[in-house]
């Protein structure tokens, strides 16, 4: 059973003999790990413990563990800066494929499909909104992960209110690719997230808004 957190981030700490901690791997862009043995919840990030000897801890053993878990949290903020350019790059390069053969209504759903399944799994999520002549968004299917595998969602509904997300209006505006600011995704992707988002432009015209998700700590 595979039970890798949806941003890909673990560390993995295995007891091999009394007293003794080694850590094996920190996976930072991995799929398809297999996670084994009881599982720890701290600020979204899973660690996993395999025993293969009874655990007997020294005084020094607890202090050992937080440095450890410590280290870790730094590295996955290191982690988060680190993903910005991949990020960047990707939305562009999606921007610029719909720019070369424009979305229509019947394949969009399918095109974020395939582009959010080629991402790594720090890629939460990924929509494309498509705009009428006055800029008004006509569809917008929103594909992101959870428990593992990837679902969807329209967000051109009543209670999202679309055209008034920070993500969307302000690039429609400025047409400049543009990161938001920490917030929480109510009715979208229900975490707390930052998104990039780039325009799909034709004939000096915002025709959709290509964006995609990348998940945060609560500011």
């Amino acid at each position: 059973m595979s039970n890798q957190p949806e941003d890909g981030r673990y560390v993995e700490i295995h007891f091999e003999e009394e007293d003794d901690i080694i850590i094996t791997e920190v996976f930072k862009d991995e799929k398809n790990i297999i996670l084994s043995g009881p599982y720890f919840f701290v600020k979204s990030l899973f660690i996993t413990v395999t025993c293969k000897k009874p655990i007997h801890m020294n005084k020094s053993s607890p202090l050992l563990i937080f440095s450890i878990l410590f280290l870790f949290l730094a590295s996955c903020k290191q982690q988060e800066k680190d993903l910005t350019p991949d990020i960047e790059a990707a939305v562009k390069n999606l921007a610029l494929s719909l720019q070369a053969d424009p979305p229509t209504v019947s394949n969009i759903n399918e095109r974020i499909r395939v582009y959010l399944n080629a991402q790594p799994t720090t890629f939460f999520g990924a929509t494309v909104a498509l705009l009428d002549t006055n800029g008004v968004v006509t569809t917008s299917p929103y594909w992101y992960r959870k428990g593992g595998i990837l679902v969807n969602k329209e967000l051109n509904v009543p209670s999202y209110h679309i055209n008034t997300q920070e993500w969307l209006r302000k690039l429609i505006d400025t047409k400049l690719p543009q990161w938001t600011t920490p917030y929480f995704d109510a009715g979208g992707g229900d975490i707390w997230m930052k998104s990039y988002s780039y325009p799909v432009i034709v004939n000096n015209k915002v025709i959709a808004v290509a964006e995609t998700d990348l998940a945060v700590d609560k500011p």
